[in-house]
């Protein structure tokens, strides 16, 4: 009986912390890919060519796949610092077909095919992307004084998945945070 007992302890003990690894490792990927969108995902393949294109970097933000809610999207595109060869860079992040995708065009060349950032393809059927959403914060003038014609320079980006924990059971994890482009050309009020 004694031995029964034992076997039943350290079943549900393996079963929880699968439960349990599961839903930290979405914490995980979640926070990675945030500071994939805040930072940039590595884009180049010679050392010399490497550029990090993401929200601080900036120096354009532009809402791509508009929901039917009005100033919301699924997606962002990112022009990056000004650079005279190449004006038309730019890098896409966003929801499609369940994944998040990145896509651009790197020193006039466009990317092959969009690249998957999240989730990895192998966790599609564990993962699932309830929301990815991205807005103005500063819409309805919610943290500076708005200015006719003032492009968009602050994003909030509300983030929500699940991972299956157990057949048909799921845990969810939800991050919503706000992003800024390092390169805001909005000076300080003057009295």
């Amino acid at each position: 009986m004694l031995i029964l007992t034992a076997a039943v302890g350290i079943g549900v003990f393996f079963r929880k912390y699968q439960e349990l690894s599961a839903y930290v490792d979405l914490q995980k990927d979640m926070v990675s890919f945030l500071n994939v969108l805040k930072y940039g995902q590595h884009i180049g393949s010679r050392s010399s060519d490497i550029e990090f294109m993401g929200i601080t970097s900036a120096r354009e933000l532009k809402l791509i796949r508009m929901t039917t809610i009005p100033g919301v999207s699924k997606g962002i595109e990112i022009k990056p610092p000004i650079s005279d060869l190449y004006p038309n860079d730019y890098v896409r992040y966003y929801l499609h077909d369940g994944f998040i995708k990145m896509e651009y065009r790197h020193r006039g060349t466009d990317s092959s095919s969009p690249t998957i950032l999240f989730p990895e393809k192998g966790l599609k059927d564990r993962v699932i992307i309830e929301d990815f959403l991205i807005s103005d914060a500063n819409a309805n003038n919610a943290i500076f004084k708005y200015r006719p014609n003032e492009k968009l320079c602050v994003i909030n980006v509300d983030f929500k998945a699940k991972v299956k924990i157990r057949q048909n059971e799921f845990k969810s994890v939800h991050y919503k945070t706000i992003m800024a482009m390092k390169n805001m050309e909005r000076p300080s009020p003057t009295n």
